[in-house]
């Protein structure tokens, strides 16, 4: 598949440079899928294992991560309903401790409390390397230090 279009749906697969893959989807708004599927690096696989293998979780990546190195497009399939449902990521400020919740589908930022948060993921957009490390660390089951810092912040 060409890199030069990226479109919703497309599914990409993405060499982790230890030897296997991880699979990901396009998604609106700057976010992307990632699957509980790996395979070897130069295994042939199909397609629809990964579709239908469990997502791990879901954030935004800046939009070069998906023409990066060892990031390539392999298939593109219409994007599943729940794949389409608006996303809530928490944000805490900085300044004054402050929480709200972040509406990928419309941008609209909404007070909230700690409690309301917890289970979100950080509102963040993602480089193409540290989703890398995040997804080695989660099929060698270490916690990435990223995710844990994202963690203290709930506490």
């Amino acid at each position: 598949m060409s890199a030069k279009r990226i479109k919703e749906g497309a599914l990409v697969r993405i060499d982790l440079n230890n030897g296997f893959d991880a699979f990901a989807r396009v998604l609106p708004n700057a976010q992307a899928a990632f699957y509980a599927f790996k395979c070897g690096h130069k295994e042939e696989i199909d397609y629809s294992k990964v579709y239908e293998s469990e997502v791990l979780f879901i954030t935004a990546v800046m939009k070069y991560a998906f023409k990066a190195e060892g990031w390539s497009l392999v298939d593109e399939r219409p994007l599943e309903l729940e794949l389409l449902a608006p996303r809530n990521y928490f944000m805490k400020d900085g300044l004054n401790g402050k929480y709200s919740i972040y509406r990928s589908s419309d941008g609209a930022i909404c007070n909230s409390s700690k409690e309301h948060c917890q289970g979100l993921e950080e509102a963040a957009v993602w480089d193409p390397e540290h989703i890398e490390e995040r997804l080695r660390d989660h099929f060698n089951g270490r916690l990435n230090t990223q995710v844990a810092q994202m963690k203290l912040k709930l506490q």
